[in-house]
């Protein structure tokens, strides 16, 4: 275990993260939440699930990593107020230093990325002062309970089934999250988000199975009634040659059959259009 200082005067015992040892406040119990609060990772993996989205959805993932690098950019510099007028930086100080380089193998640049997508994507974040390292807790373990007039009151860290959760309300850290109507946490963006990249991950489906399997061109050919019949050899050897060519990228020109014409189709379907 180790002690820390949760404000001035107040000392909290913390036990291990790792452990799943909880946190006990040392001067009295814990305050009673009217809201227990819901973790992410017990939403219903569907649309919404944010792993899900940032692995297929090419525009969240572009959009939500291009506005985290760039928040990520801006130096996180410490100041002490000299006067109403000035102020004067503290270039070695210990926030600065813990800012350049958080944790073990882990830059301050990585540590605010992080927590920035973890805001876009879960509209909650959170880091933790621990064992002198700014540690980020995944949005889907952590529960904000709150009071019935949506003030909160208890962060809680969901560990695995089995051991204990970790009680990190009286814990030195950074934590925010968005607006909700009647407690504390936030809403994901991906709620609000769901029907439009449902139906961007129907139209990426439909778009590649275009250009997988229909004609690269919009024709027709036609063959006389006069001609006589295929022989089923010969008509399997000629549709795939024509297949070749439909899925051969480099181009090329199939030969037709005596009497056969190619005409386009009136009103399809183009790879501009598609």
């Amino acid at each position: 275990m180790g002690i820390v200082r949760a404000k001035s005067g107040d000392v909290v015992t913390i036990g291990s993260l790792a452990s799943g040892y909880p946190t006990q406040n040392t001067w009295g119990d814990k305050i009673a939440a009217v809201d227990p609060g819901v973790p992410l990772r017990d939403y219903h993996q569907s649309i919404t699930d944010p792993l899900k989205l940032w692995k297929t959805q090419p525009s969240l993932r572009k959009v939500v990593s291009a506005a985290a690098r760039w928040f990520a950019m801006v130096p996180w510099h410490a100041y002490v107020r000299v006067d109403d007028n000035d102020r004067k930086r503290l270039a070695d100080s210990p926030l600065e230093r813990i800012f350049e380089e958080p944790a073990p193998l882990v830059s301050g640049y990585q540590l605010i990325t992080d927590l920035m997508v973890d805001r876009m994507i879960f509209d909650l974040c959170c880091a933790v002062y621990v064992d002198d390292e700014l540690v980020r807790i995944p949005p889907g373990l952590l529960s904000i309970k709150s009071d019935t007039l949506g003030r909160p009151r208890e962060i809680v860290i969901q560990t695995p089934t089995g051991m204990d959760d970790i009680d990190i309300t009286d814990v030195p850290k950074i934590v925010t999250w968005g607006w909700h109507p009647r407690k504390a946490g936030g809403v994901s963006p991906m709620h609000t988000l769901a029907a439009l990249l449902e139906e961007n991950r129907r139209s990426v489906e439909w778009r590649s199975a275009q250009w997988r399997s229909s004609p690269k061109t919009a024709l027709v050919i036609t063959r006389p009634a006069s001609v006589k019949k295929w022989e089923e050899t010969h008509k399997e050897r000629f549709l795939e040659t024509w297949r070749q060519w439909r899925d051969n990228v480099s181009g090329g020109t199939p030969i037709l059959e005596d009497g056969m014409d190619i005409k386009p189709l009136p009103d399809s379907l183009n790879p501009r259009n598609a």
